[in-house]
């Protein structure tokens, strides 16, 4: 019986095996088949080759095709999660989340972003964090869009007839001025029409701390001194703000302190614009990055700390904000990881005001600034935080008494941002972007007419 068995299969495999046998034969020589051909019948020839010789092969490519495109879609499916991974990687890298966007989107708005390079910025090389940059400064003056670099040289920007398609075409023109030979700028601010600007002076190897003012003209800043401070001094600052206190104007700027404990600390320092009388308003500040008067009159204040600790603070009058002593940060090198805190961290216990939020790790803080309800009614009573070595921007919710952070959106740019500004008129922020020769850098919503 099995003897049988295998007979019927090897008689089954060698007829199923004949077609194909023949079907060979003909694609390596057709002729040699012509003599086998000519004894069959035209009908039977006819259906073999509309069926088993002709389908056959075809079924053998559809095969290898689909094949194919099965070996494709699975290559494309495992590139496709590997750089859903590099993205979550960069994602990580750069601070980020997994559901994070890249420009031009955000969590619930589109933008539009685009540089323009600047020239003849000053230079400089970074020694300690080894980078390059152009450290500039910038205000949006009605449609005049002003620049003041490191060491005091002016530019600008006519807006006239601006249009977005057209930033790359706008015109660096220069604006001469009397400033002191090389200074170190620290902002620049405009009010009533006059530009200040801040700056560090180094003589006699002495350094110290200058406001100049000048009647804001495109041909010719001729500036007069409105503050010195005769103390030497290197402690970085100069961010200046406009305070109202008993129906007066007062100048606000962060500037240095004195010493506790061998280290320097910073104040912040209020001058009436009238009488250039002044007073302390705040003191125990590290290094003063950023300077911001709301709507309401409220002072919010950006600094750098040491490693980890970058802060945002409500400045209150007469308080004192901890540092040399305390500090959510610590100290760099080796002693970060010391068993023992070098700062002091709970600064109300140590009868200290507690920031309103620190960055652990540092983002390297910089500018803070107002969104105007303008921009865009899902950023509505928001502020906008940039930074330096995290080269990105923060849209901030405060809560009602600016005493704690709602919520923050981190919106990477790329690049150093030292300085932000507002036009209104156009309805986008400009940043000063300092990387290399430095740039500028244009934010507006999605919506806006691009021509």
């Amino acid at each position: 019986m099995k003897n049988y068995k295998k007979l019927i299969l090897v008689i089954l495999l060698i007829l199923i095996s004949i077609p194909f046998f023949f079907y060979a034969i003909y694609l390596y020589n057709p002729h040699s088949l012509n003599f086998i051909i000519r004894k069959f019948p035209k009908e039977f020839l006819y259906y073999g080759k509309k069926t088993i010789f002709y389908k056959i092969p075809i079924l053998i490519k559809e095969s290898k095709y689909y094949s194919s495109l099965k070996i494709s879609y699975d290559i494309l499916k495992s590139e496709i999660e590997k750089k859903d991974i590099e993205l979550l990687e960069i994602k990580h890298k750069i601070g980020l989340n997994s559901n994070s966007e890249f420009l031009p989107k955000t969590q619930f708005i589109k933008l539009n972003f685009e540089e323009l390079k600047l020239m003849d910025l000053d230079f400089e090389i970074n020694r300690n964090w080894k980078y390059k940059s152009s450290k500039f400064y910038i205000e949006s003056i009605d449609n005049i869009i002003f620049i003041v670099s490191l060491r005091g040289s002016t530019f600008y920007f006519d807006l006239d007839g601006f249009k977005f398609s057209d930033i790359n075409s706008l015109n660096q023109l220069n604006i001469k001025n009397n400033l002191p030979y090389l200074i170190s700028t620290m902002d620049t601010l405009y009010f009533k029409e006059y530009l200040y600007i801040s700056f560090a002076l180094r003589e006699d190897n002495c350094t110290t701390f200058n406001i100049y003012r000048a009647k804001f003209n495109l041909e010719f800043l001729k500036f007069e001194k409105f503050y010195n401070n005769p103390k030497c001094s290197a402690q970085p600052g100069g961010r200046m703000a406009i305070y109202r206190q008993n129906t007066r104007d007062q100048l606000l700027v962060t500037m240095p302190g004195s010493y506790k404990n061998q280290l320097k600390y910073a104040i912040i320092y209020s001058i009436d614009i009238e009488s250039k009388e002044g007073e302390i308003i705040s003191e125990g500040h590290r290094e003063s990055q950023g300077l911001l008067v709301t709507k309401d009159n409220i002072i919010l204040q950006t600094e750098h700390g040491p490693k980890g600790g970058d802060e945002i603070n409500k400045i209150i009058k007469g308080g004192n904000y901890g540092w040399p002593l305390a500090s959510y940060g610590e100290r760099y090198g080796e002693q970060a990881y010391f068993k023992e805190n070098f700062y002091e961290k709970n600064h109300k216990k140590n009868n200290y005001i507690e920031p309103i939020y620190a960055f652990v790790p540092s983002i390297a803080i910089s500018q803070i600034i107002t969104i105007e309800n303008k921009f865009s009614p899902k950023w509505k009573d928001n502020f906008l935080i940039t930074s330096l070595r995290d080269r990105s921007i923060y849209r901030v919710i405060f809560d009602t008494d600016y005493t704690k952070v709602v919520s923050m959106e981190k919106i990477y740019i790329g690049k150093r941002i030292r300085d932000v500004a507002y036009n209104s008129a156009y309805n986008f922020f400009i940043f000063a972007l300092e990387d290399e020769k430095g740039s500028l850098g244009f934010l507006w919503p999605f919506n806006l007419q691009s021509n």
